[in-house]
Order: C-alpha cells, then structure tokens, then sequence
C-alpha cells in the first residue's frame, strides 16, 4: 500500500482543516490515488481539491439511488444503504446523517467539516426525502449536527411472489433476470462475462457480481449486482467474519518482507514485536480485526 508524506505542507495543510483522520481519508480515497503501486506516494489534494471532489461524489448520488430504485424499486434496505456511502452512517441500530465523511462517529473539526460533509450531506437526503417520502424520512433532533435517517423498503406487491414475471408492473431490472438465468442455463451453469438485455448492458466483475454499463462505452452506472435477485451487494461489513485468504496473504507478505528485507528488525526499532502480529493475525475474528493489523503495520512503515 502506498504511503502519505503527513510531513509534507500540502497534509499540514488539510491536517489543520480536517484533523488527521479525515484527512488521511480523503488522500487515500482521491481518485487520483486510486490504484496506486506500492512503491509510489499519493498525491495530496488541496483543500479546494477536496471540496470539488466531495461535491462531484454527493451530486451524483442521487442519480444512482434514483437509476437503482427504477430499476428495481424494491431493493432492501442494506442495498439501499450501500447506495449512501459516506452520506449515512449506522449506530446502535439507527441512521444518522454523516458529519464525518466515511467514520461513523468521527468529531467535526469546526465550520469547514460541517460545510464539506454534513451540510452537502443533508443537502441529498433532503432531495431523497422530497423524491421518495415512502423511502426516506428525516428527523431533527436537539443537537444541530445530528439528523436521524429513517429507511424503509418498499415491499413486493404480494401478487407477486417473485421479481421473476411476466406482469407489465414488473421491475425493469426482471428481463435482464431472465436474460441471464437463460444464459447460466445454456452455458451449464458458467455466468458470462458480458451480455445485453433490452436496454441494459450488465458486465461481470471481479466479485462475480453485475456491473450495469453504458451500452456505448465504459461508464458504470451501477455496480456489484445480484442478477440471481436484482439485489444491489453491499460492500463487506468490517465486521463482517473475516476472509482466511486475506488472513492468509497478510501472513504471506510479512513473512516474505521478513526474508527479503529484515522487516522484523525495522518492527522492532518500531517497538513492535513480530509475534504480536502473529497472534494478532491468530487471534483475528472479524475483517475489522485484519484491518486494524494492516493499519499497525502502514502506521510502521509510513
């Protein structure tokens, strides 16, 4: 993973706007940075960058919930929220409007925090709200930085017992559910790579999920759907059980950094021991405790 310079002026500078986590946040998320090597440091975004940044991704989310709900207008409430990103966040059972950008319960750092995130961020689920009031309801509470967000999914007609009909109410998102259930059949069972159903081209992705494209170019409209359901697949919960073949690289990669380049020496000058690794590795339940090993390890090496 690529390093931030949080020397340089260019982080200071977002540092004593954002404070750090946000702003780690936002370098390491600024599409620039998307993708880089492990060898190469990111780019640091001005704090105007970021703004313009942050307001490109908040315009275009209405568009997708919107695009996702014509397509299937019953989508669940998980798939919803996997629509609202950075806009929402759960605690304790209940949404709130972010102030944080993507940290559930990260403190604003004053008057920029709360323009850049939670303002622009009231800002959609009020357009939500106003679009989709069967969807979508917001309620104040006593504290001005803190929006309660209530969802709630539309319920399949129970005429219905299925998404899968021949019924003109249909979702549109059904034609491409039989396109590909038709092809899985004919090809015994091998999901293609790529196909066209009506006015839907869907492409295969590395999560062996659907991604809805332009028909005339690259664009993804809609990512990681469920062509088995019309379900949109939200991203993996942090704690979520934890994947044993990232455990696995994980363990692979200190062991060979460990051969290659005396890495527990540099841990060591660190004032951290190896097998507390190991054991932390062991001992990890949960994808959340994988990334707080691998948050240890940059925090050492950045």
């Amino acid at each position: 993973m690529s390093c931030i310079n949080k020397a340089s002026k260019e982080y200071k500078a977002l540092q004593n706007v954002y404070g750090d986590a946000l702003s780690e946040a936002f370098v390491r998320g600024y599409p620039l940075n998307k993708g880089r090597s492990q060898d190469m440091t990111f780019e640091i975004p001005s704090t105007v960058e970021v703004k313009d940044w942050l307001t490109d991704e908040k315009n275009r989310i209405p568009a997708i919930v919107k695009k996702s709900l014509t397509i299937n207008p019953y989508l669940s409430e998980n798939a919803i929220k996997s629509l609202l990103k950075g806009v929402v966040s759960k605690y304790n059972d209940v949404y709130f409007i972010t102030t944080g950008w993507l940290f559930s319960g990260s403190i604003a750092f004053g008057s920029e925090v709360f323009k850049t995130i939670y303002r622009p961020n009231k800002a959609v689920m009020q357009n939500l709200q106003k679009a989709y009031p069967d969807i979508f309801t917001l309620k104040e509470t006593n504290n001005l930085n803190t929006t309660i967000v209530e969802i709630t999914p539309r319920l399949k007609p129970e005429v219905s017992e299925s998404i899968d009909t021949d019924e003109d109410t249909e979702p549109e998102i059904a034609t491409s559910i039989r396109e590909y259930k038709s092809i899985v059949e004919m090809n015994n069972g091998r999901k293609p790579v790529e196909f066209i159903a009506g006015n839907f081209r869907w492409r295969l992705n590395q999560n062996s999920l659907y991604n809805l494209v332009d028909k005339d170019s690259v664009s993804i409209y809609l990512r990681n759907i469920d062509l088995n359901t019309g379900e949109i697949v939200p991203e993996i919960d942090p704690d979520a059980p934890l994947d044993e073949a990232k455990r696995d690289r994980i363990f692979r990669s200190v062991l060979l950094l460990i051969k290659e380049q005396n890495f527990d020496e540099y841990l060591a000058i660190k004032g951290i021991d190896t097998v507390d690794i190991y054991e932390d590795l062991r001992d990890a339940k949960t994808d959340r405790d994988l990334n707080k090993v691998l948050e240890t390890l940059m925090k050492a090496v950045c």
